[in-house]
């Protein structure tokens, strides 16, 4: 059974908050990992740190991917489909701009 109307402004509420919080979260460990690659504190090419690298990754991937699930678990509450859009675009351009490129990991010695 569906929230009602109120049910849902709360609901979207605290989920909007859960979902800012992952958004925020993943935007702070990239740029930690950027500012540490930056000032050599972690070498991405050496085999132990590339796998820290990675890792650290993946969990901005797996917050970004939270936002829309966030949004998916939104609109199946409220029986609403269109409450997930804004959610799910949101997810989407976090994991375009987490996209790994060759700046990145291009350190000159």
């Amino acid at each position: 059974m569906p929230y009602g109307d109120a049910g849902t402004r709360v609901l979207t509420f605290v989920v909007s908050l859960l979902a800012m919080t992952a958004a925020v979260g993943s935007l702070a460990a990239r740029e930690s990992l950027v500012r540490r690659i930056s000032s050599r504190a972690v070498d991405p090419h050496s085999p132990r740190e590339a796998t820290r690298v990675r890792r650290t990754l993946l969990g901005t991937w797996v917050l970004c991917l939270v936002v829309g699930w966030l949004g998916t678990f939104l609109a199946w509450s409220a029986a609403k489909p269109t409450l997930a859009w804004p959610y799910l675009v949101a997810a989407a351009t976090l994991l375009m701009f987490h996209a790994p490129r060759a700046a990145l990991f291009d350190v000159t010695r």
